[in-house]
Order: structure tokens, then sequence, then C-alpha cells
């Protein structure tokens, strides 16, 4: 598969190192990421494939030793595993399998935000509490219980 970095013209190919950047500037997974380390996972890795799924980049890593002798990972471009056990690169069942992944992984990751809102929130009632203030209708949404 050509990258989006290939520029063909008439039967000739140019390789234009940087010519169409998918990934964000802070991405740590790029199409050409070599010797990557993944936390729980033995060896080093490289990138072989991407894949652009609701605007994010998702790339499939290939273990460098044993290529494709051994099961690939998908990795987000932040470098979080969102698959792994994957055999046969972006085929339809990979695909179904990320979406439903990454609708996960997204779930957390709100889940995660709606949490630290929530303690941000009691954290701040904490210390208007202290203060002798009272606590905006917002908090009260959001945490309706009153701390003592």
């Amino acid at each position: 598969m050509a990258t989006d970095q290939e520029y063909k013209y008439e039967e000739i190919s140019v390789t234009l190192p940087g010519f169409i950047n998918l990934t964000d500037s802070d991405a740590v997974i790029k199409v050409d990421t070599e010797d990557y380390e993944i936390e729980q996972y033995p060896g080093k890795w490289r990138s072989v494939d991407y894949l652009i799924f609701e605007g994010k980049s998702y790339f499939l890593m290939e273990n460098q030793k044993y290529g494709k002798d051994a099961a690939a990972l998908v990795l987000n471009q932040y470098g979080k595993v969102i698959l792994d056990e994957c055999k046969d690169g972006f085929d339809q069942d990979t695909i179904d399998r990320m979406k439903s992944a990454v609708q996960k992984f997204n779930e957390q990751e709100k889940q995660k935000g709606a949490t630290k809102e929530r303690l941000s929130v009691w954290q701040n009632q904490q210390s208007a509490t202290e203060k002798g203030e009272s606590r905006s209708s917002k908090e009260e949404e959001i945490c309706p219980f009153t701390f003592v």
C-alpha cells in the first residue's frame, strides 16, 4: 500500500518526506515510526499501516523481530493500545473491533473528564465551605451533595 507521502507521476514514484502529515504535532506514533517500545509488549515495534477513523489516526504496529509471524497491535497516535491480536492488518474484522474499542476508549476518557470535573467542583465546594461561602447553582447540578 502506498503511503500519502509517496507521489506518483507517469509511473515514476518519488517519496516526498513529510509531504502530507496526517497526525497531530504532539503525536508519538507516525507513519514512519520504528523502534517504538510498548509497555507490556516485548520488543520493538514499527508502524506498517495506518487508518484515519473519526478524524484521528490509528496505526498498525508490527513487532520488528517477528514481523508477520506475530500478531500486530493497533495504537492511537499517542501510543495507547486500542487493539491487540490483529492477524490480518486492517481487515473488516479488525475495523469492526476497532470501532467498538475506540467507542469504549472515548467513553472512558469522557468519564475521566466528568470525574475530574466533579472532583474539582467538590474541592471548590470544600474550599468555599471552609471560607463560609455558598455553592453556585452549577456546583449543585454537578454534585448535589453537601459536604460538611
